[in-house]
């Protein structure tokens, strides 16, 4: 018979054992929390290139009027506040610092300056009244067709198809206290 120090119900587990397993756990449910904010950017990324995709655009042409007017202004507002949320929930998350090398620093201000010469001249190159969809809305609220938008080459769009989007990667890995969530 088994005494109850030997009784095979109760292992015996070192400390040591206790720390890994935390350890482990604390790794896996880290890795969990990354793959889903990653899921969740991926998802987010797929939905906003659908919402603007020419089938879509199609899609919206075909029901006319009102759907026109608030097409483009709708899927601004809907990428902000779903793109504002998301930044939020990603904010939230525990995240591990990443220690750059001296030189990193520098690295940094020249993206945040690249970042924001992007910024810029994307604002000087985009018709903001059409870009925002607030002069579609207010063609479709006269009564007016909105003319097709322009395919632009001017400006910074002769270098670059997206300033804003490639301005916003240069800001999220020239900021200061990069994170690994922020990659």
């Amino acid at each position: 018979m088994l005494s109850d120090d030997s009784d095979s119900r109760h292992l015996c587990v070192s400390p040591d054992d206790k720390e890994a397993y935390a350890h482990s756990k604390n790794e896996t449910e880290e890795q969990m929390t990354a793959i889903k904010a990653s899921l969740m950017w991926l998802v987010w990324c797929m939905v906003h290139s659908l919402l603007i995709t020419v089938r879509a655009q199609q899609w919206v042409a075909r029901r006319g009027g009102m759907w026109q007017g608030l097409y483009r202004l709708g899927y601004v507002c809907f990428a902000a506040v779903s793109l504002s949320l998301l930044f939020a929930y990603t904010a939230s998350l525990p995240q591990q610092r990443i220690s750059l090398p001296s030189w990193g620093t520098g690295v940094q201000l020249i993206l945040l300056l690249y970042a924001a010469i992007l910024f810029i001249s994307g604002a000087r190159a985009y018709d903001m009244q059409i870009f925002l969809g607030i002069r579609q809305w207010h063609d479709a609220r006269a009564g007016r067709t909105s003319p097709a938008p322009l395919f632009l080459k001017t400006g910074i769009l002769r270098h670059i198809r997206h300033p804003w989007y490639s301005g916003t990667i240069a800001l999220l890995w020239g900021a200061p206290g990069l994170t690994d969530l922020g990659l």
